[in-house]
């Protein structure tokens, strides 16, 4: 994941959503961007083991597109290597 791509992809789609709310296209758009740079972050997260903030990006990601296999095996992960760092 590049981060970076995914912050201007979220930004340019919450432009477009102010354009035209209504915008099917550009509100799914902005949906997944966020959801790409929720997923990027928490995987920079885990690779900087800092993983409480790896669980909070995950959980992000789950909120933009619910019951993601990915983001939910991503968000297991997190929380069992947060619980072990206690």
């Amino acid at each position: 994941y590049k981060t970076g791509a995914f912050r201007e992809a979220v930004r340019l789609y919450q432009e477009a959503v102010a354009l035209i709310p209504d915008d099917a296209n550009a509100q799914n758009g902005l949906r997944l961007s966020r959801y790409g740079l929720f997923m990027a972050d928490g995987e920079a997260a885990m690779k900087a083991l800092r993983f409480v903030e790896a669980v909070r990006a995950f959980e992000n990601a789950l909120r933009e597109i619910p019951g993601d296999p990915i983001a939910g095996r991503s968000l297991a992960q997190a929380r069992a290597l947060a619980q072990g760092k206690k």
